[in-house]
């Protein structure tokens, strides 16, 4: 949200003018790095741990696409600032977060699931809500994005969906090195 707000010269951030998003983010982080280690590995590594935290980041990453194409329609922008609006919202974290930690950008690969598609899908569900249907409920116009994210994410996951992808090439041996779908 905060790189959006600078994105829309809406500054200071949201949580500079209301600090009690900053400290529930800095409880729960202490928390989760004080907790977590102590979960047995039998609980952090099972089957039902996975479950649950791909369930509530696709949740999460719903109600992210809501705020940042809700955002953009709010400040008058066009439907394609409100896709991009979405996916800086829901995903630039996570990509800041890769980078500071020296680890691979886990969206920017073509190797794992859908993750930035489902937040573009939720986004378009979206404004096609505020466009055609702008006397629907609230609720429904929030709620259906949401879950339109977290069905494809869920399906994403446990189908192993995948962006397509060019076939590689080794240079010597002019033979494609994977397939492509």
């Amino acid at each position: 949200g905060t790189v959006r707000q600078i994105l829309f010269g809406d500054a200071p951030a949201f949580w500079v003018t209301t600090p009690e998003y900053l400290a529930l983010a800095v409880i729960a982080s202490i928390a989760t790095f004080y907790l977590w280690p102590r979960f047995p590995d039998e609980i952090k590594y099972s089957r039902e741990m996975y479950l649950v935290l791909n369930v509530t980041d696709a949740i999460a990453l719903g109600c992210f696409v809501v705020v940042g194409t809700n955002a953009a329609l709010t400040l008058g922008f066009g439907a394609l600032v409100g896709v991009v609006s979405a996916l800086v919202t829901s995903c630039l974290g996570g990509v800041l977060r890769d980078v500071c930690c020296s680890q691979p950008i886990r969206i920017m690969h073509a190797e794992q699931e859908l993750y930035g598609a489902c937040a573009c899908f939720g986004s378009a569900l979206f404004l096609a809500l505020a466009k055609f249907c702008p006397d629907a409920d609230v609720a429904v116009r929030v709620f259906l994005p949401v879950a339109a994210v977290a069905l494809s994410r869920a399906l994403a996951w446990s189908r192993d969906i995948k962006l397509p992808t060019y076939a590689d090439r080794d240079p010597f041996a002019g033979v494609p090195s994977r397939r492509v779908l």
